[in-house]
C-alpha cells in the first residue's frame, strides 16, 4: 500500500471515530440535564495559608493519586500536604502510603496534611 494511501486511510479512521464520538453529542439537548458542577479541591498552598503553615514549599504533584503536594512549617514542625480528586482517592492513596509510616494530622474530604518523613 502507497504511503498517502495508508496516510488517507489512518485519517479517514480519525474522522469516521471522531463522528462516532459526536453522534451523541445533540445541539438539542438540554443542558441543564448534561452539565455537571465539578468544584475544584483547594491546592496545598491554600490548604497552608488556611492553617497557618508557613514557608510553603510547592512539590506538584508528585506522587501515584497526588493532584498537587507542598511542605509547610508549623510551630517548627514540618508538614507534608496532598490534595486528591476525590474522597475515595484520597483513601487509596493513604491506605497505601500507611504502609510507609505516614499518619494524618488533618484530613479534608480532598487533602491529607501529615507530619512530613524527613525534617
Amino acid at each position: 500500500m502507497k504511503r498517502t494511501t495508508r496516510r488517507r486511510l489512518g485519517l479517514a479512521l480519525v474522522i469516521a471515530g471522531l463522528v462516532a464520538i459526536m453522534g451523541g453529542c445533540s445541539s438539542n439537548s438540554n443542558p441543564a440535564q448534561t452539565v455537571k458542577t465539578v468544584v475544584q479541591p483547594l491546592s496545598a498552598q491554600q490548604i497552608a495559608d488556611k492553617i497557618g503553615c508557613g514557608d510553603f514549599v510547592q512539590k506538584g504533584p508528585a506522587q501515584m493519586y497526588v493532584i498537587d503536594s507542598g511542605t509547610c512549617v508549623l510551630d517548627g514542625v514540618k508538614y507534608g500536604i496532598d490534595t486528591f480528586a476525590s474522597t475515595d482517592v484520597r483513601d487509596n492513596w493513604l491506605k497505601i502510603a500507611q504502609n510507609y509510616g505516614v499518619v494524618p494530622k488533618w484530613e479534608t474530604a480532598t487533602a491529607i496534611i501529615y507530619k512530613a518523613t524527613v525534617q
